[in-house]
Order: structure tokens, then sequence, then C-alpha cells
């Protein structure tokens, strides 16, 4: 049986801000431009969804799952960590943060994204950053983040409030100055309301249909 890690056991990251949320260190990330739908497609320049397929050496790998897929990150990291393979980019978690979710919950959530990413650091991983957010979390979205890194956000129309979305990416390209921002799920109407600076990456949602469709 694998040991589940405790509050107790985990070690503390060096933090920045009042919350103790681990502050990230900076790594340089090249974006994909597509997101893989066959095997043979999950290299360099490709992005792949957690459990959808086997990640090649040079893809990113994103966790924009149900969150019970992502628990394992966080109560056995090193066990979860050993199945992501050594020659892959992880972007960083995406624990929830509803917008119906109290302060607390959500401010949780963010700290767990965090300290997952931050510990995959520690174990010699490159990690892509994510930005997410709830109504009351928007002003801390951005803690544990360096200025001027690259990003990335989910922006699937029926997870968000297209409202917040935009307040919310504004905030942290304002921020953040990244270079460049990654956008999985985004409808093209979204870059015409984004500042201009970042070089903005959007690559389509990961879907079973989509899959059937490209097996086809």
């Amino acid at each position: 049986m694998k040991t589940r890690w405790t509050l107790a056991t985990r070690p503390v990251f060096p933090s920045t801000n009042d919350l103790g949320i681990p502050q990230l260190l900076a790594q340089d990330v090249t974006l994909p431009d597509r997101l893989a739908l066959r095997a043979e497609d999950s290299g360099p320049g490709s992005l792949v969804i957690d459990r959808t397929l086997k990640p090649r050496a040079g893809s990113l790998v994103g966790f924009w799952v149900d969150d019970y897929r992502l628990e394992p990150l966080w109560e056995r990291p090193a066990a979860s960590l050993s199945r992501l393979g050594t020659d892959v980019v992880l972007i960083e978690p995406d624990f929830s943060a509803y917008s119906d979710h109290p302060f607390a919950v959500a401010i949780c959530n963010l700290y767990r994204s965090r300290w997952v990413a931050r510990w995959w650091q520690s174990q010699g991983r490159t990690v892509l950053p994510q930005l997410a957010w709830n109504r009351q979390t928007v002003q801390q979205m951005t803690s544990g983040l360096h200025t001027g890194s690259p990003f990335a956000c989910e922006c699937r129309p029926r997870f968000k409030d297209s409202a917040l979305l935009l307040k919310g990416l504004r905030r942290g390209i304002e921020q953040l100055q990244p270079s460049a921002v990654l956008l999985y799920g985004a409808e093209e109407s979204l870059l015409k309301k984004l500042p201009a600076g970042p070089r903005y990456v959007t690559v389509p949602a990961w879907s079973p249909r989509r899959r059937m469709q490209a097996s086809g």
C-alpha cells in the first residue's frame, strides 16, 4: 500500500505572500501549437491531456480533468509523478475554484495546485504555471508566480463565466507580463478582447468525439 502524505509530512516551500502559497521557480517553457490526437503526434509541439494519450518526449501534459482524477497528484505525489515520464513539461494542475466555493476552499485549492507544481520542480521537472480563480480569489491568483513567466489557462466556455474569465486573464497578464499564454479550449472571440503583448497560443479542448474523428 502506498502511503498518503499528510499536511504534517509535506515539505513547506518558500513563499513570498501572506498566505504561504509556494513560490514557483522561474523556468523557460516553449508552448505547444497543437493538441495531440494520436499517439504518434504526442511529441514536441503538442499538448497531451493526462490519461488520454501517453505523452512522448517533448510533450506538454495538461491536467484539465475531473477533480477526483487530480487527487492522487496531491495525496500520492511521488507515485503519480512516476507514471508521467521524465522528458515532458508538466502544466500545473487545476484543482477547481468554482464561483460558489467559499474563499477558504478556493484558496486551499490554489495552495494545492502551487504545492504540487513546486514539488514537481523540486524533483527536477519543468512546469508551466496555470491560472485559476473564482470571484473570491481574483486578487490572489498570481501568488507564487514570477513576472515574465508564461502561463496556461483553461477557457472552455461551458465551465467559465465569460466576464470573470476575461477579468482574470486581463489581470493576470497585467501583473505577470508574460511572454506567452496558452489558452486551452478558448473561443476565437476571446483573443480580440485580450491585451496586446504576449504571444497567445490556443489549442482546442480534448473530447472523446474529437479523438474518434482523428482515428477514423
